[in-house]
């Protein structure tokens, strides 16, 4: 699925749920906060090459029940951003969804560190 054409339904998502969170992000899960923080990576030092295979990664794991389309959505949005070169933007994305993670009642750090590494998603 190409995240271009679900662009605007995306936007009105994000625009509702800021209206409904009050910080831009709801909770997402351990997995889509792992991508989070790969994608933080990626932007911080702008490694366009690893944007595709970021996105390849996160659809393998929206078929395999892995990460919902939702939190999909939210990740590609930010890819969208570091692609069309705004990098500073997407970085900030990135970090605004792994801070709305922590500041949520019943974070526990713990659980956000993966056992499975099979996504390797910023692996050098």
């Amino acid at each position: 699925m190409n995240s271009k054409v679900l662009q605007p339904a995306v936007a009105l998502s994000l625009a509702i749920m800021l209206i409904t969170t009050g910080c831009g992000y709801s909770d997402v899960s351990p997995r889509a906060t792992e991508y989070a923080k790969a994608i933080y990576r990626i932007t911080n030092l702008q490694k366009a090459e690893k944007i595709q295979s970021t996105r390849d990664q996160i659809k393998s794991d929206v078929d395999a029940g892995k990460l919902s389309s939702r939190e999909a959505e939210l990740l590609y949005n930010i890819l969208d951003k570091a692609e069309a070169g705004k990098w500073e933007s997407a970085m900030k994305n990135a970090r605004r969804l792994m801070e709305a993670q922590v500041s949520r009642p019943g974070y526990d750090p713990m659980k956000v560190v993966s056992s499975d590494k099979t996504h390797g998603c910023c692996n050098s």
